[in-house]
């Protein structure tokens, strides 16, 4: 016998799955405002890794192990690089790249008055305010991902390699794509575009 006033929260299920649970429960396809509403309420499993594509609710898959590791230097270095840059780093921001699209990348350098909004509850930005996207592993960097950050107005992604150490640096987006790919090796300093006194060293391989 059903209990009456259960709370079921959304499954989310691994990344590129859309969100189980009854017919009825959910549009099939969510706006952006939709699922920033399931988030706000509790109504969406493990939340901090919850991302809207194509307008389904997906799980982003978390880092573990060596690649975790390696995301948090990075993350270490991209904030003692940043000091009174007026920029700030956030892991899992999420992204606002479309009317059916909130994506979760690794890491995002924004202007630091975005950030209080990005840390609220559910909150969002747009891809275009981000200074840096930073995407680890292929599966992340895939070019339909991407061209969905190229075609949201990101003006730079670095994808690092989590296998063999380097990093490719995406810049100049037009027409959904990206114009410069620059490829960096290991204990090369990388640059960030609009932030002349920023670099951080490419990462060893694990």
């Amino acid at each position: 016998m059903k209990r009456r006033g259960a709370h079921r929260r959304t499954a989310v299920r691994g990344r590129g799955h859309a969100a189980g649970g009854q017919a009825g429960h959910a549009p099939a396809v969510l706006a952006g405002a939709e699922f920033v509403t399931l988030l706000k309420r509790g109504q969406l499993a493990d939340p901090q890794n919850a991302e809207l594509r194509a307008g389904r609710p997906v799980r982003a898959r978390p880092l573990t192990g060596q690649a975790a590791s390696v995301l948090q230097r990075l993350e270490r270095l991209l904030v003692q690089a940043s000091v009174g840059s007026g920029v700030q780093v956030s892991a899992r921001p999420l992204v606002r790249l479309g009317p059916h699209d909130l994506w979760r990348p690794h890491l995002g350098l924004f202007p630091v008055r975005a950030v209080s909004t990005i840390h609220a509850s559910g909150a969002t930005t747009e891809a275009a305010a981000a200074r840096l996207i930073v995407l680890l592993s292929r599966g992340e960097a895939r070019p339909e991902r991407l061209a969905g950050y190229a075609a949201a107005g990101a003006g730079e992604v670095w994808s690092v390699s989590l296998c063999e150490g380097w990093t490719v640096r995406y810049r100049s987006p037009w027409a959904g794509r990206y114009q410069s790919r620059t490829l960096w090796y290991p204990g090369e300093a990388v640059p960030i575009s609009g932030l002349p006194t920023v670099s951080v060293e490419a990462m060893q391989p694990p």
